[in-house]
């Protein structure tokens, strides 16, 4: 991604009035400039770095398909423009046509974030519904992850905001306070899933979102507990299974 400082250059056209990109609160400054590309408006470089760094560690990887297409950032009157692809609205906001379809995504989530904490040792820390695009796309995909299989279809799974990444668990936030008091599960996977299930139940063999927000987590944590789940790969690996063979269980309460 080119870094580009506008001192020398016009870059006027970044005061235009740009409209927010739907569904995002204003503190995610996600702009849309035309039908292709979307801005992410930040004051600090800190982000620019992060997606610099995300980028190298992912391209040798087949999980780079989770990471948005950036093309470059301005730097202007003490503010940066990031430039990425527009991709289709937030996972948070699809009504689903069927259960499968919704489980394919959070599963991508879910093995994003296995690779993310537990190879490369990282923390998105924000990894709630709203930075969770989708792309539609006309052929399946197959990625792996260990011994995890998972065919891709219909929607690929987009990831954006990468301001909290760090080497240090640092979430916020009605979710991150309930898993940073607990000692043994503090990752992305487990805030991931929390928001899904603030958000989303099944019912009726349906995929419902919720009018109201639902912070009762105490199945999951039971289910957590049940299988004695440790901060660790492959208890998490075994977490992830679970999931997969009892999905509809899991989100219905």
């Amino acid at each position: 991604m080119n870094v580009i400082d506008c001192k020398d250059i016009d870059c006027s056209f970044l005061k235009k009035k740009f409209k927010l990109f739907e569904n995002q609160g204003t503190g995610g400054f996600i702009l849309i400039h035309n039908e292709k590309l979307l801005i992410k408006k930040i004051n600090k470089i800190n982000e620019i770095n992060n997606i610099i760094k995300i980028i190298n560690l992912f391209k040798n990887y087949q999980y780079r398909i989770f990471i948005t297409s950036y093309y470059k950032a301005y730097i202007y009157e003490n503010e940066y423009y990031i430039f990425m692809k527009r991709y289709d609205n937030s996972i948070r906001f699809i009504e689903y046509d069927n259960i499968s379809e919704f489980k394919n995504l959070i599963q991508q989530a879910l093995i994003f974030t296995l690779f993310l904490n537990f190879d490369l040792n990282l923390y998105h820390n924000d990894l709630h519904l709203k930075n969770c695009l989708f792309k539609k796309i006309n052929h399946s995909i197959s990625i792996k992850f260990r011994y995890l299989k998972l065919t891709i279809k219909n929607k690929l799974l987009k990831i954006i905001d990468f301001n909290t990444l760090s080497d240090k668990i640092n979430q916020h936030g009605i979710i991150g306070r309930k898993i940073l008091k607990n000692k043994k599960i503090k990752n992305d996977f487990i805030y991931f899933l929390l928001s899904c299930l603030t958000y989303f139940r099944i019912s009726k063999n349906k995929v419902i979102i919720q009018k109201t927000k639902n912070f009762n987590y105490n199945n999951i944590f039971q289910i957590i507990k049940n299988l004695n789940i440790q901060n660790n790969l492959d208890d998490f690996i075994e977490l992830y299974k679970y999931i997969d063979l009892n999905f509809n269980k899991v989100f219905s309460f």
